[in-house]
């Protein structure tokens, strides 16, 4: 098992498997480095690796950026105004870049390569420049900003989709205003709702629910919690410190 189970990924370590992926390793010569499983490597791979996409002209076809290039039957109809009218060509010949903008049966195309480890691009940088393929890297830095980022997102708003957050309020909803607290709903209909009755509460309380708090029962007859403790008042505790104990002499301890 992993020594490091159930913690996340730092910098240190993804500047590991970039350095691993360069010199060739593979996923599970890595794990064992970070003493992490292989699925943890693999997994962050490809969710945090970079794609560009060359924006080459000349000899090669923009068309070979399509996954469906192979089997294309479109004779002048992927532009809406072919810039060569008058002169049905195929489609997957032509070299205008803007076919594949236009054309409803795009849909971008991979390296085979990228789809097993090391999920990145493994050519030779002279055979990579004339690719017309994406570009697939994993560099560290990029890596970790894409990985933070995805994790302070996902602390954002609230963890329900808008239908589950719909249904929710049609059930409590009308419950709320004949008169019931959320403890009785949460009792009855608990198993139907996607939260707890104190996300609930904590929900009215922010005003993401368009429920307001004053319809529940006992609200108005609660006073509302102290903000803080209030500081200490130094004269209060003149004379009567530790400082003040040591200071005295010793037969008067």
């Amino acid at each position: 098992m992993p020594e490091r189970k159930g913690s996340h990924l730092d910098y240190d370590d993804r500047c590991a498997i970039e350095e691993g992926i360069e010199a060739g390793l593979s996923a599970s010569a890595i794990a064992r480095r970070l003493g992490v499983s292989a699925s943890t490597v693999t997994r962050e791979v490809k969710a945090n690796r970079s794609c560009r996409v060359p924006k080459r002209s000349g000899d090669v076809p923009p068309a070979k950026k399509c996954g469906n290039y192979m089997g294309c039957e479109r004779w002048g109809t992927a532009c809406r105004s072919c810039p060569r009218p008058g002169r049905p060509h195929r489609c997957r010949l032509c070299k205008e870049a803007v076919c594949c903008d236009e054309c409803p049966d795009f849909e971008p195309r991979d390296c085979p390569r990228t789809g097993t480890w090391p999920y990145v691009c493994g050519c030779g940088e002279e055979a990579r420049s004339r690719c017309p393929l994406p570009k697939w890297r994993y560099r560290a830095r990029a890596a970790d900003e894409s990985s933070l980022g995805r994790l302070s997102e996902s602390r954002r708003g609230i963890s329900v989709s808008d239908e589950e957050l719909e249904a929710m309020l049609g059930i409590v909803r009308p419950l709320i205003s004949s008169g019931l607290s959320p403890e009785a709903i949460w009792a009855e209909h608990g198993r139907e709702l996607p939260v707890c009755s104190r996300t609930f509460y904590a929900w009215m309380e922010d005003g993401r629910l368009d429920i307001p708090a004053i319809l529940l029962p006992r609200k108005v007859r609660c006073r509302g919690r102290k903000s803080g403790k209030k500081a200490p008042d130094p004269e209060r505790y003149r004379g009567r410190t530790y400082a003040d104990f040591l200071s005295l002499p010793a037969e008067a301890r």
